[in-house]
């Protein structure tokens, strides 16, 4: 009981402090239409994009059978919605598939049971199967003009990378998961990630998920093994190329999703004169949803100094 009072409250509050959000991107031109291209989809759509849905053409990626049936039995309030089966790597090659015992942890690359042996559940891991799998780059698929990616294939995020410049070039921005250390065999890690990304003008913005095992439980705490990372053309970098409003317009819908208000407020002073008048119910709108955002750091901010008093070592970081 206590539990349905909970949840009921959450999702009270989760409405109030995202509705003038929802508002402002229903105010951007085309209704700040996005694509949004999943590779990896197992996982079915990040939390923090479902109040948007309406505004989002979703195109899922997931080569694993098992996780690709369920999605395209899910119902959905997608703009549109499509699931691809391509296994992606950085070319068109003939690799093995590791199909592991938990299907959201299988992987082209293979498991480093070394390393995952010393914490918890480490079986999930475990190779049930090895299937050799067709494998294409994300340039020799037919998908739409896409605005931004989320990548989470278990490794292989910079493959896919490696073997999408054509896509890469009109995306606005990417979440993909990188490690800090090898969970599988061979793997790129963070630091050559952040490099690639950054040749082709994507900054590094923040982590919107820290993963930490201890060697006893996966409570939260230990070991930083793995995260979730931001990276997003800049303001200053979008002027420079010839966006239309509707990329505009994407572009601020990301920035509201990831409530990145600092930059909505540079990229609208970098908007082309042409396209300023169509963003103007934007313009008025949006500062309700940074106002509602600046309570909640107000709060942590709070929150952080009470923490600070069972010892300096103690402190908050806000994921948002």
């Amino acid at each position: 009981m206590i539990r349905l009072i909970f949840r009921g409250l959450k999702r009270k509050l989760n409405n109030f402090f995202l509705s003038p959000s929802v508002q402002a991107v229903k105010a951007l031109p085309n209704s700040g239409e996005v694509c949004l291209l999943d590779i990896g989809a197992a996982g079915e759509v990040e939390p923090r994009w479902k109040p948007f849905v309406q505004s989002l053409n979703y195109v899922g990626v997931e080569p694993d059978e098992r996780s690709r049936s369920t999605l395209l039995n899910n119902e959905n309030e997608f703009r549109s919605y499509q699931i691809l089966p391509y296994a992606l790597a950085a070319k068109n090659q003939m690799l093995n598939f590791n199909l592991c015992r938990k299907p959201q942890v299988s992987s082209l690359y293979e498991p480093e049971t070394k390393f995952l042996s010393r914490f918890p559940d480490a079986e999930r891991f475990d190779i049930v199967e090895k299937i050799s799998t067709d494998c294409v780059s994300l340039d020799s698929v037919d998908v739409p003009d896409v605005d931004f990616l989320k990548i989470d294939i278990q490794g292989a995020e910079y493959d896919v990378i490696e073997g999408a410049s054509s896509c890469m070039s009109s995306a606005l921005g990417l979440e993909l998961e990188v490690e800090f250390v090898k969970l599988y065999k061979d793997q790129p890690l963070f630091g050559d990630v952040c490099k690639t990304l950054s040749e082709q003008d994507f900054e590094f913005i923040d982590f919107v998920n820290l993963c930490r095992w201890e060697r006893n439980a996966h409570s939260g705490y230990g070991q930083c093994v793995f995260g979730d990372a931001l990276f997003l053309r800049s303001p200053e970098s979008m002027i420079l190329r010839s966006f239309d409003a509707k990329k505009w317009s994407a572009y601020f819908t990301i920035l509201v999703i990831y409530r990145r208000f600092d930059l909505i407020e540079i990229a609208l002073e970098q908007l082309p004169d042409g396209l300023r008048s169509e963003f103007e119910s934007f313009d008025l709108i949006f500062y309700k949803a940074k106002f509602r955002d600046t309570k909640v750091r107000k709060i942590h901010t709070t929150f952080s100094r009470l923490l600070s008093l069972l010892g300096a070592t103690y402190r908050t970081h806000l994921i948002y």
